[in-house]
């Protein structure tokens, strides 16, 4: 036989009931008692229930948290109906509550949505700077991408000071080629301006050109170009720019006009605009000279008429424009480009005719 898990007494205590005194007219088992909470059930039907553990901080905004376990639901309530000596026999009555009234009553609360908190509008966000990844050939490789870095850092400032100081070269001898060759350039412009853009003539006609000539001796002058200057005879290298000063000079050891030879003639196409002298810009137009321009000479109350058949730029260095020709021949030298030594002009023309002046 079974024994009971508890006793009456220790069931009333259990129970929260005071056993009541019995009067002498009531049997123990006439006692009234109070009904219990829940069915007494022997130890062999007892079935152990888990422990309930308290879940302490328990955050209820997890989208996957798990429900909360549903509290224990205390056993239907009984009345006892007959004792024997130790032995307490009940009789299981029918709850008369459902088991959803009961879990609606202690239900626990709603979870909480799951809504992401955002900072107040007066903070301002802050943002995470995420570096640039290396290039795929570097990756690996930090200090390597970094010395190039640094070297590319270095090369930056030097190569942006180098362009700085060749611009700035360049300006200034743009600048001061403008300023010392200022006379010869406006000549050219003008030239341009008036043949080639207006297709108007610069020269002026037969007749007045040889009256010009024939009234002054030992003069060269060129219709095309506008040249009109005083010659200079038999004059050496020592004296040359003093001679071009006033005019053009011709080499020493050179022919004459009308003798067979080379008459070499030098003149400036441009000079320092504080030199002295009026003819630093005569020869600026020779370059525009073609072949077929006429080319007069006034010598020893003789004119003497050349055609032009020729012209070719050659390097200081080259001293064969000096020689003998064995014909009456006329040769024209000046610098170029205007403004420079660095390369000479040569323009060579023909004896075709010369005409006695009484």
């Amino acid at each position: 036989m079974n024994e009971p898990l508890f006793t009456e007494e220790e069931l009333k205590r259990l129970l929260g009931h005071e056993t009541e005194p019995t009067s002498p007219s009531q049997s123990p088992s006439e006692t009234a008692l109070p009904k219990p909470a829940f069915d007494v059930v022997t130890k062999n039907q007892l079935t152990p229930i888990a422990p309930i553990e308290k879940v302490e901080n328990q955050n209820y905004s997890r989208p996957n948290a798990a429900p909360m376990p549903a509290p224990q639901t205390l056993p239907p309530s009984f009345s006892p109906s007959t004792s024997s000596g130790n032995i307490v026999e009940v009789t299981l009555e029918k709850p008369t509550t459902s088991v959803d009234s009961i879990k609606s009553q202690i239900a626990p609360p709603p979870l909480m949505q799951s809504t992401p908190i955002e900072p107040p509008a007066s903070q301002p966000i802050a943002t995470q700077i995420v570096p640039k990844p290396l290039p795929e050939p570097l990756q690996g490789n930090e200090s390597y991408y970094y010395d190039n870095y640094v070297k590319d850092r270095k090369k930056k400032p030097v190569f942006a000071t180098i362009v700085r100081t060749i611009t700035s070269f360049i300006l200034i001898f743009i600048i001061s080629y403008s300023l010392i060759n200022a006379q010869a350039l406006t000549v050219k412009m003008k030239y341009f301006w008036q043949v080639d853009y207006q297709n108007q003539s610069w020269q002026e006609n037969r007749q007045d050109t040889l009256l010009k000539v024939a009234k002054e001796n030992n003069h060269l002058y060129i219709p095309k170009i506008q040249v009109d200057a005083p010659i200079s005879w038999g004059v050496n290298d020592n004296d040359m720019i003093k001679k071009l000063e006033t005019g053009v000079a011709q080499y020493v050891d050179t022919a004459f006009p009308g003798q067979v030879g080379n008459v070499f003639i030098n003149g400036h196409s441009s000079y320092y605009p504080w030199a002295a002298g009026d003819y630093k810009t005569v020869f600026a137009l020779l370059e525009r000279m073609e072949t077929g321009d006429l080319v007069y000479i006034h010598y020893n109350n003789t004119i003497y008429t050349y055609k032009i058949s020729g012209k070719k730029v050659v390097y200081p260095n080259n001293l064969t424009v000096l020689n003998p020709t064995p014909t009456k021949t006329l040769s024209i030298m000046t610098c170029v480009p205007v403004g420079t030594s660095l390369q000479r002009l040569i323009v060579t023309a023909d004896q075709i005719d010369e005409l006695k002046i009484k």
